[in-house]
């Protein structure tokens, strides 16, 4: 789903900006979040890199990683909905491996969409406040 591509690659824009805001002395090829620019950054920025190495172990990074690496793998998952006789009461992704999963699962993978978003932006704004 294009969507979750896209929460993904504001990660790799943040890691952008922050190589066009500080000379890391690495080139642009070697933008992604390796062990090689880890030490540029940590020898630039200390602080820059403590918020960016931390978001990248919360779990809401990994999950949503693994959920763009699995549909990239696994093609684009179809969106279903809970409903009764007289409304829809929740939409959800369903795709191949989730259907077997219960619906509160199916529920939280949905509505994770938001959280990553809120996310993936309050991470952003902290580098830009840091580097401004």
């Amino acid at each position: 789903m294009v969507f979750l591509y896209e929460l993904s690659s504001c990660f790799d824009m943040l890691l952008q900006y922050v190589y066009e805001k500080l000379p890391l002395g690495i080139g642009i090829e070697k933008i992604k979040w390796s062990p090689e620019f880890k030490k540029a950054l940590k020898d630039k920025s200390e602080e820059v890199y403590k918020i960016i190495e931390e978001a990248s172990q919360e779990w809401w990074f990994n999950d949503l990683r693994v959920n763009r690496d699995y549909i990239a793998h696994h093609g684009r998952p179809n969106i279903g909905f809970e409903f009764n006789k007289s409304e829809v009461k929740f939409p959800f992704f369903g795709h191949p491996g989730i259907p077997k999963r219960p619906i509160h699962e199916r529920r939280e993978m949905f509505e994770h969409c938001d959280l990553w978003g809120r996310n993936i932006s309050d991470l952003f704004k902290r580098v830009k406040t840091v580097l401004s």
